[in-house]
């Protein structure tokens, strides 16, 4: 627990941490490249048999892929802005996998 007597001048830090926390669990590793992506983005799943979803910085869906039956899917992010975006796939099973890649033009 934190106290403060509420006098501030400038700032006040104080510091702290938590205990790791883990929720669900992870699915197989995906193979993404290139990253960072100019024109085109791969993506590897290690079955065809779940689905993914991209999205970017501003938590805005770029692409999905709702019940992928492929386990290479490419993707044209020529018009996407330059920046980060997530990447995150679900397997059958409600495993995930969360990836962060890079777009630069």
């Amino acid at each position: 627990m934190v106290e403060s007597d509420g006098v501030f001048e400038e700032q006040e830090t104080d510091q702290f941490c938590t205990a790791w926390s883990f929720i669900g669990q992870t699915a197989p590793k995906l193979d993404i490249y290139p990253n960072p992506a100019n024109n085109t983005l791969i993506i590897e799943t290690p079955t065809s048999d779940g689905d993914f979803i991209v999205i970017d910085a501003a938590g805005r869906t770029m692409y999905t892929a709702p019940n992928n039956d492929v386990r290479i899917t490419q993707i044209d992010v020529s018009s996407w802005s330059q920046g980060m975006y997530i990447v995150t796939w679900f397997n059958a099973e409600g495993a995930r996998s969360v990836y962060q890649i890079g777009v630069v033009h």
